[in-house]
């Protein structure tokens, strides 16, 4: 059963680290929000191979584990 608050989920842009969303985070904690930020895994890489599916997959991954949790999730991107 979902919680009576929903998660918020950030997704960073603009080759941001999640830290950015820190402040938000607190706030939101605070009032009895859940609060999650993704970690871009092309995010500070100098690794050619890396591109925009890795971040795809590891934010999937992250929603689905939310998901499976049973909680309802806004999401927001950067």
């Amino acid at each position: 059963m979902a919680s009576s608050k929903p998660t918020v989920m950030f997704s960073p842009g603009a080759f941001h680290p999640p830290s950015v969303f820190d402040t938000v985070r607190g706030v939101l904690s605070s009032r009895g929000f859940g609060a999650e930020a993704a970690a871009l895994p092309t995010v500070g890489t100098t690794d050619e191979t890396m591109a925009i599916h890795h971040d795809c997959e590891n934010l999937h991954s992250i929603l689905t584990k939310l998901v499976d949790e049973g909680k309802e999730i806004v999401l927001t991107a950067g």
